[in-house]
């Protein structure tokens, strides 16, 4: 049977270790760099910026007029 000491030691020696990977393996985390930003989503067709301004207007979230100048910037390309 191990003495209590021999049961601390090799304790302490399997903590070393694997603060040793853990330590390793941060280090090639941040050997990586930092992660790539996500990529940005694709932008809509003006066709489908003009049924979604449709939809504001119909739900009553935007006014006629403000409907008609949107639409113009997205028909023109402003």
């Amino acid at each position: 049977m191990r003495s209590d000491k021999e049961r601390i030691a090799r304790s302490t020696r399997h903590t070393a270790k694997e603060a040793a990977k853990q330590t390793d393996l941060l280090a090639q985390i941040a050997a990586q760099g930092p992660a790539a930003a996500p990529a940005a989503p694709a932008a809509q067709t003006p066709q489908q910026r003009l049924a979604s301004l449709d939809d504001l207007r119909a739900q009553g979230v935007i006014t006629d007029a403000e409907h008609a100048q949107a639409r113009h910037a997205i028909l023109t390309g402003q």
